[in-house]
């Protein structure tokens, strides 16, 4: 009686041995749990190979944040607390433009137009996307205060939904009460 294997990496396994085994119903049990703890160990290598990389990231994230000197903030959706990360990674050198902008959008906040007035020793940012003040603009803030130099000032734009947007669209009160959507769902709907 043949024993029925559980897991590919079993068969693989028992294609190394002599083919008498394959009909032992004891090295078919000892090969599959042979198999079945190295499913384990590769899928814990896996594991611990995505918290080298932030995107990836899980458990690891707050190793991340303690090698970046940033604070441990685990009530903070996991989003969040790796677009803090990313925007200290990509913070790191000389403050250009580029560098503003990727600190910027590595909030996850849509793309944003960094709009440079050195004259009155400023910068604004735009958000080009996304309508009202996000979740996160707190650590934006911090994120950007720590990139652009002492000397310049941040302001930032906002993008809001008016009636005059939705005229345009020629939505009118009745066709927003009979929809019945969320906010997000409803800036989709536009």
């Amino acid at each position: 009686m043949k024993y029925q294997l559980t897991s590919p990496r079993a068969q693989t396994m028992m294609d190394y041995l002599p083919e008498y085994y394959g009909t032992s119903a004891i090295m078919g049990a000892i090969v599959d749990q042979q198999a079945a703890e190295l499913d384990k160990l590769y899928q814990t290598l896996d594991e611990v190979l995505k918290q080298y990389f932030v995107q990836t990231a899980t458990w690891g994230l707050d190793l991340w944040e303690m090698e970046l000197g940033l604070p441990v903030r685990y009530q903070l959706p996991d989003n969040e607390r790796k677009g803090f990360i990313l925007s200290r990674i990509r913070g790191i050198g000389t403050a250009t433009r580029s560098t503003v902008e990727q600190v910027a959008e590595s909030f996850g906040n849509g793309s944003m137009d960094i709009i440079e007035d050195f004259q009155a020793y400023r910068i604004i940012v735009r958000f080009a996307e996304k309508t009202g003040i996000p979740s996160n603009i707190q650590d934006l803030q911090t994120a950007l205060r720590e990139v652009v130099p002492a000397h310049l000032d941040i302001q930032y734009e906002y993008n809001h939904l008016t009636w005059d947007n939705l005229e345009s669209k020629h939505v009118t009160w009745d066709t927003i009460e009979n929809l019945h959507l969320t906010w997000d769902q409803f800036q989709e709907y536009l």
